[in-house]
Parts: structure tokens; C-alpha cells; sequence
């Protein structure tokens, strides 16, 4: 059941996945968590970093 509610979606910059992205997106809307892969040097996790409100060097911080 829980599976059927996060959908995971490659970034379509770098085609980042799971096994080849170093970072991730979290967001939901309604019902659903999307994941998104990125490379740390792709620019939509620079982006995700300033709507969050992240310094910009929380970009070479590892992941928690």
C-alpha cells in the first residue's frame, strides 16, 4: 500500500536514479510523496536549495 503511494521520478536533466543520484527531493501533493534523483552538480537541486531556504553550501554537505 505504501508503495503505491510515492512515486519515484528520474531527474530530466541528468536522468539521475536511485542508484546513480547522490541527493533527492521530497515532495506531496494531495495523497502522494514524489521522490526526485538529482546529481549533486544538478541544477534543480541548486534550485530545491533556494526555495528551501538551504545556504548555498549545503550543496556539498552529505545528505542525511
Amino acid at each position: 500500500m505504501l508503495k503505491s503511494l510515492i512515486r519515484v521520478i528520474p531527474c530530466p536533466v541528468y536522468r539521475a536514479t536511485a542508484e546513480t543520484g547522490s541527493v533527492r527531493t521530497l515532495s506531496s501533493a494531495g495523497k502522494r510523496l514524489s521522490v526526485t534523483w538529482h546529481t549533486i552538480s544538478c541544477p534543480h537541486h541548486a534550485a530545491d536549495l533556494i526555495l528551501a531556504g538551504e545556504p548555498a553550501d549545503s550543496r556539498n554537505r552529505p545528505a542525511l
